[in-house]
């Protein structure tokens, strides 16, 4: 599976021969000079005394005849080393001419292009035809060759299943009709070459079939820059079925007569292919060996060959579809069968030149992974999966040829799946990914796409663009994860923006913020449904609609409203508020045991700083979010009744005449507007001494004591003679009250030596009373 370059005249001659090891010289085997260029001879080959280099310029056939016949016990160790070292000298010399302009004469044309992918330069030998017009023959005798053909000498004639392999691999149909083929990326169609069948006689490309000889005992091509017999292919093996390791030979040697060289070669300006793609995975030019072999040229020969002879983007240029049989692993194009290999594998590359195209694996059931992307790859069968080893396998069944100079009418935009668990992820184009049945990941890319989940669980991703996203039946993801900027969805109205100016959704059931700050807004799915609304992070606005919601802030400081329903409202981390304004009735919400009722009935609240109740009467009961710290609550409209747990909570009633309890910790009570009550209930002490920043005598606020911690001031309105302004004189005056600083304070002896405590503070200057304070 590999090329003979030789020269003309004197000169060195390069050989190499098939799928070879490194090796060494055997002992006593020296370089030797012949009239024709070099040799090899010594006491190791005996009792032959020269291994003849091949090289054209003797003048005379019987020279030739008699050192054809003089190496018949050639050491497999010698081939080896010309394999390696001999071999690697045309490319350099191709490298060295195509610095001068590029070079061309007699029709070939020396060239390194610069500025291309490193690894499709790995494969170029720096030779190739100077014109897109080249013919093709298919030799019928020994005759048809020059009588220094070094190859000639083991001539046989093709059979016609070889001959269909080669119609095949370079039109992409045949003449004849009957045995097998292959109709998809033969060099025809994926290049500008214009390949023409001449018949058995003379043509720029000779093929013919080969009896190995004691000079060459393998296939060999020569590259269009060799003397005389460039564009020569031999081929050793009898079979052309694809699949098989004869019918990648056939593409092989076919590359080598067309400019393409192994990638292990260098020469030059032109370097080795990199390990991880120097495998017949991505291209036929490789020495790897793998148990399955590829059926058409793949991804790295593609993008070699049109780097040399450009791309026909005419090849398929209409809507196409794709489609595969699980029986026999044929390939179908609009219906229409392109060739069974010849074990049920499938493992090639597509070139599609335009159009708007599909792979249609809606008849697979197995788990698919499919990636549009240019060099991506489709697995929709592990049982049609090329084998690397008897344990590994190959990454994909079919793979897409990469794009030629950024041109993407090659793209495959759509992608129809089965009825497995399938990953289908799109390109830069207005992309149709249909995932069918089963629970499947779709993921669009730049362009308008359109994703339809199907049936089962299905996760979408339109990416960028505005995209029309129809997650079917099931319990479907919308998500905007990969967006770096914010969103504002809304699943009722579909008038979004940001990120996701123009998607339209639909069936979602979970919809997925960015890590920015989105608004994300529900739909009411009947029947007590709602959906599930994730922030994810930055600072988010969730909104459940109708139906029982699950609105999950995540990081940032997230504003939650689950609308009407049993919802269940996680602010995650952050400082989160949970919304209740657009109720219609009064609530009851309690952060510490989760018993809500009224409009908030069958709500499960957590992770949450800041409740915001309606504008009815509500009660909001707090929690000790530990650390000293505690909640706030905010009554809105209505006469509400807000109570503080542990640690420092911010209270505000808001309109209405509402009623502040802080509990525990030290607090901040507002009333808003209306006649409020501010009650004072727990032990006393230096840690729970609370602020009163708006008690209004105007407006007829009171404070509220328990009289199980405030004792011996009886019950009902405060008697005057147990409140005092300023300092105690009296036993009785347990309720004191500095007007200049605000303070409050409970003493419990009057004028006794024991302390009096603060309890809090209302604004300096107000004209509190005991009139102001009730007992209960």
């Amino acid at each position: 599976m590999c090329y003979l370059c030789l020269s003309s005249g004197k000169g060195p001659s390069w050989s190499s021969f098939g799928h070879r090891t490194p090796g060494t010289i055997p002992d006593g085997v020296v370089q030797t000079e012949f009239s024709g260029g070099k040799g090899y001879s010594g006491t190791a080959l005996q009792p032959y005394d020269m291994y003849a280099s091949m090289a054209a310029g003797s003048p005379l056939s019987d020279a030739w005849d008699w050192a054809s016949g003089k190496v018949g016990d050639l050491y497999d160790t010698v081939y080896n080393w010309v394999s390696d070292n001999v071999s690697r000298s045309p490319i350099g010399i191709f490298s060295t001419l195509a610095s001068v302009a590029p070079y061309a004469m007699s029709g070939v044309r020396f060239n390194v292009p610069a500025g291309i992918d490193s690894d499709v330069l790995g494969i170029l030998s720096g030779s190739q035809w100077n014109s897109t017009a080249i013919t093709y023959s298919l030799p019928d005798s020994r005759l048809d060759y020059q009588w220094i053909n070094p190859s000639a000498s083991g001539y046989r004639a093709l059979t016609f299943e070889t001959e269909q392999a080669v119609h095949y691999a370079l039109e992409g149909y045949s003449p004849y009709s009957g045995g097998p083929k292959m109709g998809l990326s033969s060099v025809e169609g994926v290049t500008n070459l214009s390949l023409s069948y001449a018949g058995r006689g003379g043509g720029t490309l000779q093929i013919a079939g080969f009896n190995a000889t004691d000079i060459i005992n393998r296939s060999h091509g020569y590259y269009p820059g060799v003397p005389v017999y460039g564009g020569d292919v031999w081929l050793e093996r009898n079979s052309g079925l694809p699949g098989t390791y004869s019918y990648m030979i056939v593409l092989h040697e076919l590359g080598h007569s067309l400019g393409l060289k192994h990638p292990h070669d260098s020469g030059g300006a032109l370097p080795t292919m990199s390990g991880e793609h120097d495998s017949p995975e991505y291209t036929v030019m490789s020495y790897g060996h793998m148990w399955d072999n590829p059926q058409t040229y793949m991804q790295y020969d593609i993008a070699a060959l049109q780097e040399l002879y450009g791309a026909d983007f005419t090849t398929n240029g209409g809507n196409t579809v794709y489609s595969w049989s699980p029986e026999t692993g044929e390939a179908f194009v609009n219906g229409v069968g392109q060739g069974a290999p010849v074990t049920n594998k499938v493992f090639m590359t597509i070139w599609d030149g335009g159009g708007n195209d599909t792979y249609d694996l809606s008849n697979y059931s197995g788990d698919q992974r499919i990636d549009l992307a240019p060099g991506g790859y489709i697995k929709f069968s592990q049982t049609q999966l090329g084998m690397k080893t008897s344990t590994s396998f190959v990454h994909g069944n079919v793979y897409n040829a990469f794009q030629y100079r950024g041109d993407s009418r090659s793209l495959i935009e759509n992608a129809i799946s089965g009825s497995g668990h399938d990953s289908i992820k799109g390109n830069v184009a207005d992309n149709v990914l249909n995932g069918g049945g089963g629970n499947d990941g779709l993921t669009g890319a730049a362009g308008n796409d359109t994703l339809i989940g199907g049936n089962g669980n299905d996760w979408l991703d339109g990416g960028t663009g505005s995209d029309v996203m129809d997650a079917g039946l099931g319990w479907d993801v919308m998500s905007y994860m990969s967006s770096t900027t914010g969103v504002t969805i809304d699943l009722t109205t579909n008038l979004n923006s940001g990120a996701a100016a123009g998607d339209k959704i639909l069936n979602a059931e979970v919809l997925q913020g960015t890590n920015a700050n989105d608004m994300l807004t529900g739909i009411d799915r009947g029947n007590g449904h709602g959906v599930q609304l994730y922030g994810e992070g930055g600072d988010d606005g969730l909104i459940g609609k109708g139906g029982g919601d699950a609105l999950f802030g995540g990081a940032g400081n997230d504003w939650l409203d689950g609308g009407p329903g049993g919802d269940i409202l996680d602010g995650g981390a952050g400082w989160d508020v949970v919304s209740y304004q657009s109720a219609t009735s009064g609530i009851t919400i309690d952060l510490t045991t989760n018993a809500n009722g009224g409009a908030a009935a069958g709500e499960t609240v957590l992770n949450v700083e800041v409740v915001q109740g309606s504008n009815f009467a509500d009660t909001l009961v707090g929690k000790d979010n530990g650390g000293g710290n505690g909640v706030q609550l905010y009554g809105e409209g209505g006469s509400d009744t807000l109570l503080g747990k542990g640690g420092g909570d911010y209270l505000f009633g808001g309109a209405g005449n509402d009623t502040l309890d802080s509990g525990f910790g030290s607090d901040v009570l507002i009333g808003g507007s209306g006649a409020d009550q501010f009650s004072f209930s727990t032990a006393l002490g230096a840690g729970n001494m609370d602020t009163i920043q708006d008690f209004s005598v105007a407006e007829g606020d009171r404070i509220v004591l328990s009289r199980s911690v405030f004792m011996d001031v009886g019950t009902g309105a405060l008697s005057s003679a147990y409140f005092k302004a300023g300092t105690a004189t009296s036993f009785d005056h347990h309720i004191l009250y500095d007007q200049g600083s605000g303070e409050l304070f409970y003493d419990v002896d009057g004028s006794g030596g024991v302390a009096a405590i603060k309890f809090a503070t209302v604004s300096a200057g107000t004209a509190l009373s005991a009139s102001h304070f009730f007992i209960v």
